[in-house]
């Protein structure tokens, strides 16, 4: 038997060594003999029955830190539907605004059809969420109407290297977490950051925010 490292499925031998080479074959079989001499020398004295019992319980604790953690995500993805990132232009704004009304008008239609109350509480939350989302857009559309897109390319343009102090290879401890050893690599070309630890890219705008605790919109005026 194998266990499918991103699942809780465990596959049989028979369905998946004919889409293997010899040569794969032996190599799956290798490691799984040192993973089991490993824990043989670890604990002198055990036996092989316990030894499989004691990989298995290993796998199955591995397999559940990865279900906690695709629940995680989930919850943040659910939590963060309806936000709005700073920066987007205003055709993507208006462009996004279109979408946010045809949702509305959907579960609008929807309350209004909603065959009990559950359904129709339910269908109410949705409504009332994306006619939050679509105040932001407007809010946002505002935003660019009363301070411009050119000062928000400008704030951009705020040469990084001013406001973090970066090593000699261009790396510094990323300001998005803890940061034991500095993850967060910078891009003079592009005036920006990438870390390889938490993935995040972040510009001008994005450091000032964090490095000072303020708004996108005072970060704009701070660095403009």
């Amino acid at each position: 038997m194998l266990h499918n490292m991103n699942s809780t499925e465990t596959l049989n031998w028979d369905d998946i060594a004919p889409t293997f080479s010899p040569e794969i074959m032996a190599e799956i079989a290798r490691e799984e003999e040192n993973e089991f001499q490993e824990v043989a020398t670890s604990f002198p004295g055990i036996t092989d029955a316990d030894i499989l019992l004691y990989l298995q319980a290993h796998e199955h604790a591995r397999q559940y830190k990865i279900y906690l953690e695709n629940i995680k995500r989930q919850q943040e993805d659910w939590k963060n539907r309806y936000r709005i990132p700073f920066g987007l232009t205003k055709k993507k704004l208006t462009a996004l605004q279109k979408e946010t009304q045809k949702e509305i008008n959907k579960w609008k239609d929807m309350v209004r059809k909603a065959p009990n109350e559950v359904t129709k509480v339910f269908c109410q939350a949705v409504f009332e969420d994306w006619i939050a989302k679509k105040k932001k857009i407007i809010g946002q559309l505002k935003f660019h109407e009363g301070f411009g897109e050119v000062n928000i390319a400008k704030a951009k343009q705020y040469p990084i290297e001013q406001l973090v102090e970066f090593d000699s290879g261009g790396f510094a401890r990323c300001l998005n977490h803890e940061d034991s050893t500095p993850s967060m690599k910078w891009y003079q070309a592009r005036n920006k950051v990438h870390c390889f630890s938490c993935s995040g890219d972040f510009d001008s705008i994005d450091i000032y925010m964090k490095i000072n605790n303020v708004s996108f919109i005072e970060a704009v005026k701070k660095l403009t």
